[in-house]
């Protein structure tokens, strides 16, 4: 049986919809597969675009209603449901004050990313959650 890295247990779910004809159902099984994980989904974060920002993937004011959500609701995870790009990731990171990791599974958009606290330990997985970079 194979642990799961600490990376938290209390997420914010961020999904937006780019007109995917799955796209409920994409949402529903990256929830069940963060539940998998035994991490309590606190809030889910949701919008619709026609395509991910460049700098953000969500955008400055869905970054600032998620970075909210996190210190209301004290959550120490944020799962996105969709591919982050490396500068995505770098700005996200520096926005949320959160280190991206990835989310895998057969319903959750290959290489999803999801964002934990900087200061946690970061631990190869072959769970659902896992680190978005190979530590050394």
């Amino acid at each position: 049986m194979f642990d799961r890295p600490d990376l938290g247990d209390q997420a914010i779910l961020v999904s937006l919809d780019f007109g995917d004809a799955d796209y409920q159902e994409s949402v529903a099984e990256c929830a069940e597969l963060v539940r998998g994980s035994k991490v309590e989904i606190l809030g889910m974060v949701q919008g619709k675009r026609q395509r991910p920002d460049a700098a953000l993937f969500a955008g400055k004011g869905k970054v600032e209603e998620i970075a909210s959500m996190v210190r209301a609701s004290g959550a120490n995870v944020v799962i996105f449901n969709h591919a982050l790009s490396p500068g995505q990731e770098r700005n996200l990171e520096r926005a949320l004050d959160l280190q991206p990791c990835a989310v895998a599974g057969s319903g959750a958009q290959p290489g999803a990313r999801a964002a934990v606290p900087r200061d946690r330990p970061q631990q190869p997985d072959p769970g659902h959650l896992r680190p978005a970079r190979a530590q050394p």
